[in-house]
């Protein structure tokens, strides 16, 4: 009796210990998840991601940061260890944010951009990013410019869909697409899948640009009466 006694303390004892290091030290993959403007309200689809991707082996998926808080971003990537990987997501501002994330931390293996803002600062992605993805929607007129063509950057590419602004995190098809970059960087022997809805980059015709000039004289327009935006929360970034 005694002696399985002291076996239980030596497991509790054991088990403590594993509880007690810090968070994400053994991950072998990290995925930092950045919300849009107006936090968990308006960023569900991030919420339930964060759910999806958790049950990917290996992986650890804290949960979502609000958009203005990239910098905490940065601090938890740089808390890992050097053979972690690391992948970066943003939605709407989130995705703008993203791209100061990798700026600002040695290495990231993927980052995934959903419909970055065109209102909103984000800077170019830089060589230390060993892949980039943005996923928008080529009909500007659709997203008023939430979910435009944004970022830039070496080694990046672009993906397009039909989702509006604020179905873009919680489109399924996203979901799935997302799933399968991360697992792939998990575990670097998983197939290449296919997601319908999702697509690479294709041409604009000539009559979804006169769409998109007509679109954007309006907005150019609408913001002139208003002035410069003012956006509550996000941080001011100085050009370099």
């Amino acid at each position: 009796m005694k002696r399985l006694r002291r076996v239980f303390l030596c497991l509790a004892g054991s088990a403590a210990a594993l509880m007690a290091l810090p968070p994400f030290a053994y991950a072998e993959s990290l995925v930092v998840l950045l919300e849009g403007l107006g936090g968990r309200i308006t960023s569900r689809g991030i919420v339930s991601l964060q759910e999806e991707l958790n049950i990917i082996l290996d992986t650890r998926v804290p949960l979502p940061l609000a958009q203005h808080s990239w910098r905490d971003a940065v601090k938890l990537i740089q808390q890992q260890k050097p053979e972690t990987k690391i992948v970066v997501i943003g939605y709407s501002l989130g995705a703008n944010n993203s791209t100061y994330v990798a700026k600002n931390v040695k290495h990231v293996d993927e980052l995934i951009a959903i419909q970055a803002s065109v209102w909103g600062r984000a800077t170019a992605v830089g060589e230390n990013v060993d892949k980039a993805i943005e996923i928008y929607n080529p009909k500007f007129w659709r997203t008023a410019g939430l979910g435009a063509k944004r970022l830039v950057g070496i080694h990046f590419s672009y993906v397009t869909n039909s989702d509006s602004h604020f179905y873009a995190d919680d489109d399924p098809e996203v979901h799935k697409f997302i799933f399968n970059e991360v697992k792939k960087i998990a575990d670097p022997r998983t197939p290449a899948r296919s997601v319908s809805g999702i697509q690479p980059e294709g041409t604009v015709g000539a009559l979804d640009m006169q769409k998109v000039k007509a679109a954007m004289a309006l907005l150019k327009s609408e913001s002139e009466k208003l002035g410069p935006a003012k956006i509550e929360g996000t941080d001011t970034i100085e050009d370099e």
